[in-house]
């Protein structure tokens, strides 16, 4: 029970995390809520992640908190700072995803010349160098104190064999979306509303910048030929 507490616990967190970002993006639907918790629940993997001592929940809390925290720093730039601490979390978790997302979400808006002003501000590049330096401490400290190897660091040894020519072939490289789209009931439709926001960016920016970092991640897990 105290090994498994805690994927629960995560998992439970993440359906508020999911709430919460749903009302941000839709205040006048507030029946989104529950649809959207809904949509979490119908993943098949979600479910009997949060039943095994596994890290990957957390991983997904700290990641959709990190995407809340995100919006809200388009009028509390202080917020950037939450982000930069939920990195720090989640790459003690398993891995600094959260801290690729922050990338794709700077570039995005970046892009957007309405909020490429609002990039300037302080928060933000102490909220970057905060992260970069939590980041670093845990895996400087075992190669200093424990002497691990430092291609063993956030499992860059593991990536670098999948990526190595005698594996490139071994996977299916499709194997996400299709699992994705197969396997969850909400896959299909999941699919064509990040391509509708994507068109839709101009009346929707927030779904749109949301959907691009779905599609992104999803495309970096196909070019890497990630598992699944």
């Amino acid at each position: 029970v105290a090994l498994r507490i805690w994927p629960l616990l995560y998992g439970m967190l993440s359906a508020v995390a999911i709430a919460w970002l749903a009302s941000l993006l839709e205040p006048q639907r507030l029946w989104l809520i529950p649809l959207a918790i809904f949509f979490l629940l119908m993943c098949p993997i979600f479910l009997p992640e949060t039943c095994r001592a596994l890290l990957d929940t957390g991983l997904t809390f700290f990641t959709t908190l990190a995407l809340v925290f995100a919006h809200l720093s388009r009028k509390h730039p202080v917020c950037w700072l939450a982000v930069a601490a939920l990195c720090v979390l989640g790459a003690l978790q398993k891995m600094p995803l959260i801290f690729l997302i922050w990338i794709v979400i700077l570039l995005v808006r970046f892009a957007k010349k309405e909020e490429r002003t609002a990039l300037r501000s302080r928060w933000l590049f102490v909220g970057l160098a905060l992260a970069v330096v939590g980041i670093s401490i845990w895996p400087l400290l075992q190669v200093a104190k424990f002497g691990m190897p430092p291609g063993r660091i956030f499992g860059l040894q593991e990536a670098v064999e999948l990526a190595s020519p005698a594996r490139l072939g071994a996977r299916r490289y499709l194997e996400i979306p299709f699992r994705l789209m197969t396997t969850w009931p909400c896959g299909i439709f999941a699919f064509l509303a990040a391509f509708y926001f994507i068109r839709e960016r101009r009346s929707h920016p927030a779904l749109a910048e949301l959907a691009i970092i779905c599609l992104g991640i999803i495309l970096l897990g196909v070019l890497f030929n990630f598992r699944s």
